[in-house]
């Protein structure tokens, strides 16, 4: 019981002194959206960034195009051993 009434004691006084720091510097933050739309350089940015998404854009069509005639050409090959084989049989 002795020890509880000491443990008691020790977490009152630890709570009744309010410890608090005030800071002298000040904190900030960035919008970074902001920043990149309205700045001249964030502007240009955004622009090249766009530029190069869109070339991106159509080297990832290109390849698509030339897939599907790959695709095209093994299932056509596909198709006309298959119906060799039925002939042969």
């Amino acid at each position: 019981m002795k020890s509880f009434r000491t443990f008691l004691l020790l977490i009152f006084f630890l709570f009744s002194h309010n410890n608090i720091s005030y800071s002298n510097e000040k904190i900030y933050t960035l919008d970074i959206n902001f920043i990149l739309k309205n700045s001249n350089i964030g502007k240009k940015t955004l622009e090249n960034i766009n530029k190069i998404n869109l070339k991106n854009i159509e080297i990832i069509k290109s390849n698509e195009i030339e897939l599907k005639k790959i695709d095209n050409e093994i299932q056509k090959k596909k198709i006309f051993s298959h119906n060799r084989k039925l002939i042969t049989k």
